[in-house]
């Protein structure tokens, strides 16, 4: 993820911020108080309850997360980028 977003050798850079900024790829934009986060997103569960969801990333101040999880998250089940992004925001300090 970081060389596609600034190594400049799949892309240059300006191409893969400009996609980024376009939504290529991401569900979600987001402003916050470093600037802008980039997400996306992925679910797979079946009928016996098994559950595995993921969560990518792109944080202002080149930083890259993503977050795997095999099983629902939070009792009552909630939605996870949800939950990361709020951890997330809620601990930005100024």
């Amino acid at each position: 993820m970081g060389t596609f977003r600034r190594k400049g050798t799949i892309l240059t850079t300006t191409q893969a911020q400009t996609m980024l900024d376009n939504g290529f790829g991401i569900d979600v934009k987001m402003s916050t108080p470093l600037g802008t986060l980039y997400n996306k997103n992925g679910l797979w569960q079946n009928g016996s309850g098994q559950v595995e969801q993921s969560l990518v990333y792109f944080l202002p101040q080149n930083m890259e997360l993503v977050v795997l999880a095999n099983s629902p998250i939070c009792s009552p089940a909630q939605f996870f980028r949800d939950v990361v992004t709020n951890i997330y925001l809620s601990n930005i300090k100024s």
